[in-house]
């Protein structure tokens, strides 16, 4: 077996709890859905690969520290 030095991404929705506390269940799937389809598309660009999702949680892991980076810088744009 070949050792790897991989570079791990993790993102989530600041105030994710709070924010959907007062939601309707279908308005917090609806959230999480367009968060999705924002987020993976991004990560796979870049060249990752998503481990696991959890809720709002994503945790993806490169090759590249640096697509990592951009990765994140990526998803950030989108999500304003």
């Amino acid at each position: 077996m070949q050792n790897k030095h991989l570079t791990i991404l993790l993102t989530d929705i600041k105030g994710f709890t709070s924010k959907t506390s007062v939601s309707s269940r279908s308005q917090t799937a609806e959230l999480l859905k367009k968060h999705k389809e924002i987020v993976v598309p991004i990560i796979e660009k870049r060249g990752g690969r998503v481990v696991k999702n959890i809720g709002d949680a994503f945790l993806a892991v490169f090759e590249s520290p640096t697509e990592a980076v951009l990765c994140g810088i990526d998803i950030q744009e989108n999500l304003k």
